[in-house]
């Protein structure tokens, strides 16, 4: 049963989306604001700063994950380089992949 709930779960966020209830792009400060101030977002942007509600939007890809390991590696102190480019054009993800990095970050703050 959960599969078909996955599936109900998705086409509600996608018509939340086509219908403005959800913003269509991630604006980065709102979810800093919300994991590290405390700053409640506008309901628009609540479900990218939300982790849970923020993973069911997200297809996390093994690409961001190497990236997000590489990045941890370098504030966890380890020599490597620590200049990341991500060339990409508008509507490529780098956004919401610095959302994704914020929550990661966020469970390291909540389990320190």
């Amino acid at each position: 049963m959960r599969p078909l709930e996955n599936v109900v779960g998705y086409r509600q966020r996608v018509e939340d989306l086509a219908n403005g209830r959800i913003s269509p792009h991630v604006d980065v400060q709102y979810v800093y604001d919300y994991l590290f101030k405390g700053i409640r977002p506008s309901m628009i942007h609540e479900p990218y700063c939300v982790r849970g509600e923020f993973l069911s939007l997200t297809c996390v890809t093994q690409g961001m994950l190497n990236a997000a390991r590489s990045i941890i590696a370098v504030l966890a102190g380890k020599p490597m380089k620590n200049v990341f480019v991500m060339p990409a054009y508008f509507g490529a993800g780098k956004s919401h992949f610095l959302a994704f990095l914020l929550h990661i970050m966020s469970l390291y703050r909540e389990y320190d």
